[in-house]
C-alpha cells in the first residue's frame, strides 16, 4: 500500500505532458471511495475481485481512490456498494480552473492600480477596494490558501510572503506554478502595493499558502482530479489557512469534495469558491456546497457577466459578485497578465475576507461570510438586474462594519457638476456628473436633493452611475444639493441654484398648408420666431437651415399619424435640449384626377374629324392637363377645362380606342378609356327598278332603290340633271317624279347618305322625254 494522495499513473502522465485527469487514452477511470471510520483500506481493496490498475489514499480523509479499467467500472462500483466498510463509491470528477490562462500584452505600466487613471482602479472601485485600503492593507498573520495550479513567486509576491506549500499533482513539496493561473490568483489576492511592479493585491500584507492540485493544459483551462482537489482543501485547512481560495469548479456533485469542504469548515477556514464559467444557472462545485461562499462575476456595467454562472428564480446559490478583469504580474516576473472570469472575482472576495480578518482576527469564518453577504450592494442600474441575482461585494462597507478604524471626518462635496446660475433645459437628463467628494475613507452613498426631497441616490459613489435630475418636473430657479454620506453615516453637502428653462423653440410650419394635397417627398419649411433652434427633424429627416434666415427645410414623405390621418411631425430642439413638436395634417394624394363622362359615348360611330371631350374633371391638388391618344396616335393636350380635342379619323374604319390621361399638379395620373367606331365607308346603293338607260319617259316616273349601310341610311335622293327632284327616308325606297317640261335629255342619278354623312352615287342614266 502507498499512503500518498496521488497515483503512480498520474505522475507518469504528468511527466509525459498529459493532463492529470487523462489516463492511457481514457482506458482507465478513477473512483472516489469513502470508507467507514476505522476501516482497513487494504482489506477493502483486497475484497475486490476485478484487477485494479492502481489505488491510493486521500490524505486527511477517510477515503481512497481506485483506478480501474473503464470496462470494469460498473462491476467494481457494485462490489464497493455491497461492502460494509464503504460509505460511498462514485466516479471521480475532473476539476477545471475557471478561466484559461491567456497571455494578453499590456502597455508598459508598473503597479497599474496606483491612481484613478490606472486600468485596475475602476474595476477594484466597483467593489470599493481602494476605499477599504484606507482602513487596512491586511496582516501577515492572515493566511490565504490558493488551491490551484501552484504559485510561483515574482517581484509582486516575494518568497517572504509565500508559506511552504504542497504539490498534490506530483506529490512533493514544490508547489510552483506551471500554468500562470494560480500565480495570477495569488497576486490578485496578495500582490505587493506601491512597489511599481504588477498590480496591487487586495490584501497586500497577508500571506499566501500555495497548494498545487491542477496541471497545465496548452490552450485550455488547467485541470485536476476531485481527489487531488479534496486533498488540497484538507491540507490547506490543516496547515492554518484562514481563507481557502478555490478558483476552480466541476459540474459533478462530488461527495469527496463535500467532505473536504466540511473538514475545512470544521477547522474554521472560510472556503471561497468560484461559481464557474458555463453561463448557466446550474450549480458548480465546490462552490455549490452550502458551506462555501460562492462567487460570481460582474461586467463593466455592474451586472452578472455573460460567461459566468448565475442565480435563477428557484435557486439563489451564488452569494456575492465581484469584478472579473484585473491586471496582475505573471509567474515569469515580467509580463502583465489579465486575471479574469469567476477565478478573478473569487480571488477578490478571498482577499477582501483577509482584510476583514486583519481588522478582527478573532472573527470566525461564519462571521466573515455573513458580513460579506450583508455588506453587498445592488447593481449600478445601467442594465437590468434580476431580484434573485447576487449582489456586489462592497469591501469598504465590510471592513468598516467589521471594525476598521473610526471614521473621524465628514465628507466634503467640492463640486456637483453644476454651477450657480446655470440654465438647464427640460430636455437635459443625467446632468449631475463630475461630482467631486473627498473623505478620509470612502463614500457609501450620494444623494441628489431638490426641494428638501431626495430625488435620486446611488451607492458606492466611486463607480456608480451619474445622479439624474429630471428638469421636466421643475420650473424657474431651483436649488440643487448633492449630499455625500460616508460609511460612518457622516454627511457633507453642497448646494447650487440653477434655472430650469422648459420652453422649446417657437415657430410654425409654413409649408405645406394645413389640409394641402401632397405626394411623394415634400419640401417642409419650418420658420422659427427666434434664433434658438439648434436642430430640427421632420418625420425623422434632418432639416437644414437656410443661411441668413430662420427657415429650416427638408424633403420628407408624409407619414400615417393614425388610421386615417396623414401628416408631418416636426421636432425642433434648442441648445438646452428643450423640444417643440408641431404637426401638420395633409392629404396624402397618390391618385390622379377624376372625371364624370367622355364624349362621344361608348361605341358611338364617328367619321372624319370629330371632337372628344372629357367632362367633370377635378382633383384636390388641381388638374394640370389632359392628354388624348387615339389608338397609338397622340392627339394632343388641353390645359383648360372643359378638356376637348379634335380627332381626325381620315379614311379609317373600325374600332378606335380613345385614351384620356388626366394629370394633377402632383404628377398623379388617372386614365379613362372610350371605344368608338370610325365609319368612313360610303353606303351601298343600287337602282332595282327604273327605266333603262336611253329610255323615253313621260308622265310620272318611279325609281325603286336598294340602299344599305352599317351606320344606317339617312336618306335616298333622285337627281335630274344635278337637281334633287325626289327624296325617301324609309327602306324600300321609291322615288317618284312627274315629267312636266324638263329638258329633252335628262341625266338621272340616285345618291344615298348614311347617318354619318357618307354618300354614294349610282351610275348616271340618260332618259329622253317622249
Amino acid at each position: 500500500m502507498r499512503v500518498v494522495s496521488f497515483s503512480l499513473a498520474a505522475v507518469m502522465l504528468a511527466v509525459l505532458g498529459a493532463p492529470p485527469a487523462a489516463r492511457a487514452a481514457d482506458a482507465t477511470v478513477r473512483l472516489d471511495v469513502g470508507l467507514a471510520g476505522g476501516a482497513d483500506a487494504v482489506a477493502v481493496v483486497d475484497r475486490l475481485t476485478r484487477p485494479l490498475v492502481d489505488w491510493a489514499t486521500v490524505a486527511g480523509l477517510d477515503a481512497i481512490t481506485i483506478d480501474v479499467a473503464a470496462a470494469e467500472r460498473d462491476t467494481v462500483l457494485a462490489q464497493l456498494a455491497a461492502d460494509a466498510d464503504v460509505r460511498y463509491a462514485e466516479p471521480g470528477s475532473t476539476v477545471h480552473a475557471d478561466s484559461p490562462h491567456v497571455d494578453i500584452p499590456q502597455y508598459a505600466s508598473n503597479d497599474p492600480y496606483v491612481d484613478s487613471n490606472g486600468p485596475n482602479y475602476r474595476w477594484l472601485e466597483m467593489s470599493q477596494v481602494p476605499q477599504a485600503w484606507t482602513w487596512t492593507l491586511g496582516s501577515a498573520s492572515v493566511s490565504v490558501a490558493v488551491v490551484d495550479t501552484g504559485v510561483t513567486g515574482n517581484p509582486d509576491l516575494g518568497a517572504d510572503r509565500l508559506a511552504a506549500g504542497w504539490d498534490f499533482v506530483d506529490g512533493d513539496a514544490d508547489a510552483s506554478d506551471d500554468d500562470d493561473h494560480g500565480t495570477q490568483v495569488a497576486n490578485l489576492i496578495a500582490g505587493e502595493r506601491n512597489n511599481r511592479a504588477g498590480g496591487a493585491g487586495i490584501c497586500s500584507k497577508c500571506r499566501v499558502l500555495p497548494v498545487r492540485v491542477l496541471g497545465h493544459r496548452d490552450g485550455r483551462s488547467a485541470e485536476g482530479t476531485s481527489a487531488d482537489v479534496a486533498a488540497g482543501i484538507v491540507w490547506a485547512a490543516d496547515h492554518g489557512a484562514d481563507v481557502i481560495n478555490l478558483s476552480l469548479s466541476t459540474s459533478t456533485r462530488s461527495r469527496l469534495l463535500a467532505e473536504a469542504v466540511e473538514h475545512a469548515d470544521s477547522r474554521g477556514a472560510l472556503v471561497v469558491g468560484s461559481a464557474g464559467q458555463t453561463a448557466t444557472t446550474a450549480r458548480q462545485f465546490p462552490a455549490g456546497f452550502d458551506q462555501v461562499l460562492a462567487v460570481g462575476s460582474i461586467n463593466e456595467y455592474g451586472a452578472p457577466s455573460i460567461g459566468s454562472n448565475h442565480n435563477s428564480a428557484t435557486d439563489q446559490w451564488i452569494d456575492v459578485l465581484a469584478p472579473d478583469g484585473i491586471w496582475v504580474l505573471g509567474r515569469d516576473g515580467t509580463s502583465i497578465q489579465l486575471a479574469r472570469g469567476t477565478s478573478a472575482a473569487t480571488a477578490i472576495v478571498s482577499g477582501t475576507a483577509a482584510l476583514a480578518l486583519a481588522v478582527r482576527p478573532e472573527a470566525t469564518a461564519d462571521q466573515v461570510r455573513t458580513a460579506i453577504v450583508s455588506s453587498t450592494e445592488s447593481g449600478i442600474g445601467l442594465i437590468r438586474v434580476e431580484p434573485y441575482d447576487a449582489r456586489i461585494l462592497n469591501a469598504a462597507r465590510l471592513v468598516h462594519d467589521f471594525g476598521g478604524l473610526p471614521d473621524g471626518e465628514a465628507p466634503r462635496v467640492t463640486g456637483v457638476g453644476l454651477v450657480d446660475g446655470q440654465v438647464i433645459g427640460v430636455g437635459n437628463a443625467d446632468i449631475v456628473r463630475s461630482v467631486s467628494v473627498t473623505d478620509d475613507h470612502g463614500i457609501a452613498r450620494l444623494e441628489l436633493v431638490v426641494g428638501g426631497r431626495v430625488v435620486d441616490s446611488t451607492h458606492a459613489a466611486g463607480w456608480a452611475r451619474d445622479l439624474v435630475l429630471d428638469p421636466a418636473s421643475f420650473d424657474g430657479d431651483l436649488p440643487v444639493t448633492v449630499r455625500a454620506v460616508d460609511y460612518a453615516g457622516r454627511q457633507g453637502e453642497k448646494t447650487v441654484t440653477v434655472h430650469i428653462d422648459g420652453t422649446g423653440p417657437a415657430g410654425t410650419i409654413t409649408s405645406p398648408r394645413e389640409g394641402e394635397h401632397v405626394g411623394g417627398h415634400v419640401k417642409v419649411v419650418f420658420t422659427s420666431t427666434g434664433d434658438d433652434v439648434a436642430g430640427a427633424l421632420v418625420n425623422g429627416f434632418p432639416m437644414t437651415r437656410t443661411a441668413g434666415t430662420n427657415q429650416w427645410s427638408a424633403a420628407a414623405p408624409p407619414q400615417l399619424l393614425d388610421a386615417n390621418t396623414w401628416g408631418f411631425v416636426l421636432d425642433a430642439i434648442d441648445p438646452l435640449g428643450n423640444h417643440t413638436t408641431l404637426r401638420r395634417l395633409v392629404v396624402n394624394d397618390y391618385e390622379g384626377p377624376t372625371a364624370t363622362s367622355i364624349s362621344p359615348t361608348a361605341n358611338a360611330r364617328v367619321r372624319g374629324t370629330f371632337t372628344s371631350t372629357i367632362n367633370g374633371a377635378e382633383d384636390g391638388a388641381g388638374v394640370a392637363r389632359a392628354d388624348l391618344w387615339a389608338g397609338n396616335t397622340y392627339i394632343g393636350r388641353d390645359t383648360t377645362a372643359p378638356y376637348s380635342l379634335k380627332v381626325p379619323t381620315r379614311a379609317a374604319s373600325g374600332s378606335l380606342v380613345l385614351m384620356w390621361n388626366l394629370t394633377d399638379r402632383l404628377g398623379n395620373v388617372r386614365t379613362y378609356r372610350r371605344t368608338v367606331v370610325a365609319d368612313n365607308k360610303a353606303p351601298t346603293v343600287s337602282i332595282t327598278k327604273a327605266p333603262k338607260n336611253g329610255a323615253r319617259v313621260s308622265g310620272t316616273v318611279k325609281v325603286s332603290v336598294k340602299a344599305t349601310d352599317a351606320s344606317g341610311i339617312a336618306r335616298v335622293e333622285l337627281l335630274i340633271n344635278g337637281k334633287v327632284v325626289a327624296t325617301d327616308t324609309k327602306a324600300g325606297y321609291v322615288l317618284a317624279f312627274r315629267i312636266k317640261a324638263p329638258k329633252k335629255t335628262m341625266k338621272v342619278q340616285v345618291r344615298a347618305y348614311d347617318k354619318l354623312g357618307n354618300v354614294k352615287y349610282t351610275t348616271t342614266r340618260t332618259w329622253k322625254r317622249a
